[in-house]
């Protein structure tokens, strides 16, 4: 059964990939910037790290996930418990004195061993 993090920068097309997974499998992704925070009329603002925690270990006791984001200090239980970790890179080349950005997105699939 998959379980499956997903982690990159910004931009580095880890939502894309998410969804992109979640439909080829049926498993549903999670978003964990969704987790993270709580939409307030002021913008975004972090959520207690206790309940992301908490929250974590819960969708880790799932059979089967696709959680991708940003964050590694809250999700050990995610990271502990995935079948694949998949570490999304974005690299920028600028061209000719900056006026071309070519971006480049690499996956690198990581094994982890499940007991």
């Amino acid at each position: 059964m998959p379980r499956v993090l997903i982690l990159g920068s910004p931009g580095s097309g880890k939502s894309r990939f998410a969804r992109s997974l979640s439909a080829s499998t049926g498993v549903r992704a999670t978003d964990l910037d969704a987790v993270a925070a709580i939409a307030y009329r002021t913008g975004l603002r972090p959520r207690p790290v206790g309940p992301l925690v908490r929250e974590a270990a819960r969708l880790a006791g799932q059979d089967t996930w696709i959680a991708e984001g940003v964050f590694i200090g809250w999700t050990e239980a995610l990271r502990d418990r995935a079948s694949q970790v998949v570490v999304l890179k974005t690299l920028y080349c600028a061209v000719s004195g900056g006026s071309f950005v070519a971006t480049l997105r690499l996956a690198f699939p990581i094994n982890m061993a499940v007991s």
